[in-house]
């Protein structure tokens, strides 16, 4: 599973035109708009945020992950 390639990170705008309850979710991958800086930061870079290089860098700088 680890020798799938990924491809290049390019920018591809989200679409929160659907509610849930009280928040907005983009239809396209599913992302919930929470208040949280992590939710920010991954609204700025587009519908494939996971493949932005500096990903697993925000990640665990804005959650607390268990290890």
């Amino acid at each position: 599973m680890k020798d799938l390639k990924k491809e290049p990170y390019k920018h591809e705008s989200h679409n929160f035109s659907k509610k849930m309850l009280n928040y907005q979710y983009c239809v396209h991958c599913g992302l919930v708009t929470l208040k949280n800086d992590f939710t920010v930061w991954s609204i700025q870079q587009g519908c494939n945020y996971r493949d932005h290089p500096s990903y697993e860098y925000k990640r665990k700088q804005f959650t607390k992950l268990f290890d």
